[in-house]
């Protein structure tokens, strides 16, 4: 039977309940914190005793789950026998497989789609690799992350977006001290590099696309009182002129040389670093120029940065100054640790003597 929405989102709900080491659970209490997060989120109305034991059944049999089995007097506690354990790190259903096949099936009418090719192949990827998930010899393996902090809130805030609710997040940046509060009015998910961000209209910021990484929401729920604000973008659009997701307003693409030595030119013609890549030009052996039309960003320095001595920014001037600072700044960290290491006086290493062992 299909798992409807509300359904799913009590059942991560209690996923992360039963992960959560530091409370102890009862299922008095499990059906408290349950329902006071369903009214919270309001993605349900409260449920009853007898539908939380259904679910945790559910769970039960369709994920395998394994409880502690602990007591606290009468009562049992209930978190999972494994912490690190959760329903999302699990081998994908029967049913889930099924659903991949049907969706194959039917996009292969649509080939003459760029888009729909491209998902194609990922499907048949995802296929391969459950076709071979009880083998042995393992053929094919795909780079995600789920041990992904925020990967949870990934299909509710798809709900969320669907349905356009309005959020109060609190979010809180890699170098804030604590938590943000937010009014934010979210259109759109992507990834990018395995990390997934949420995109749209924060209140705070109504001038420019605010994007939210999921790892670094603390919380989010409905904010009912504020009217939904959706944007006209096309973020297929928004996102084609750049290398990742981070970009301002003002900024537009711009032309970029790079100059790869030592043959790597040939690594970036057979995976481009992005779909405005021109065809390589040639400066001398092993000496190629790559051109590029892309907003300038902090991905694009990453990229850039990969390949350490094998490349040189040609153009624009602004982007060559960016880089060559940042090797200066990373220079600047060896020489203070080759200066560290001339300093200390050479240790002797005490000779190690031979011993004995009985034999066995």
């Amino acid at each position: 039977m299909p798992i409807n929405k509300n359904a799913y989102h009590r059942y991560t709900i209690l996923d992360g309940c039963f992960q959560n080491s530091n409370r102890r659970y009862t299922i008095d209490t499990l059906l408290q914190k349950v329902n006071e997060l369903l009214v919270a989120d309001e993605k349900g109305s409260p449920i009853s005793l007898r539908q939380l034991r259904s679910d945790i059944s559910f769970m039960v049999a369709n994920w395998g789950i394994e409880l502690c089995g602990e007591k606290e007097g009468r009562k049992t506690i209930y978190r999972y026998a494994d912490p690190s354990f959760s329903i999302y790190k699990q081998d994908m259903a029967l049913h889930h497989k099924e659903a991949i096949l049907n969706a194959i099936d039917f996009l292969r009418s649509y080939t003459d789609n760029h888009e729909l090719v491209n998902l194609i192949d990922i499907l048949e990827t995802a296929n391969i690799s459950v076709s071979n998930h009880n083998e042995s010899r393992k053929i094919i393996g795909l780079d995600l992350n789920d041990d992904y902090t925020g990967i949870t809130h990934k299909t509710i805030l798809a709900d969320h977006i669907r349905q356009c609710d309005v959020l109060t997040i609190h979010y809180q940046a890699f170098h804030a001290p604590k938590p943000k509060r937010y009014t934010f009015h979210p259109q759109f998910l992507k990834c990018y590099n395995n990390r997934w961000f949420l995109v749209g209209l924060s209140a705070e910021y109504p001038d420019n696309i605010t994007l939210f990484a999921l790892d670094r929401i603390h919380s989010f729920k409905r904010n009912s009182k504020v009217k939904y604000i959706q944007l006209t973008t096309d973020w297929a659009d928004y996102f084609m002129n750049m290398i990742g997701v981070s970009s301002t307003k003002e900024q537009r693409p711009e032309d970029v040389v790079l100059r790869f030595y030592n043959g790597r030119a040939r690594f970036v013609e057979t995976k481009p670093l992005h779909n405005s890549q021109k065809k390589l030009i040639q400066v001398s052996q092993g000496v190629h120029d790559v051109r590029l039309r892309v907003i300038l960003n902090n991905e694009l320095k990453a990229s850039i940065l990969s390949f350490g001595k094998d490349v040189q920014v040609i153009s624009p001037k602004s982007l060559v100054e960016s880089i060559r600072l940042e090797h200066e700044e990373a220079l600047k960290h060896y020489k203070v640790l080759k200066a560290r290491s001339q300093k200390r006086p050479n240790k002797v290493e005490p000779t190690a003597s031979l011993i004995q062992l009985p034999a066995l």
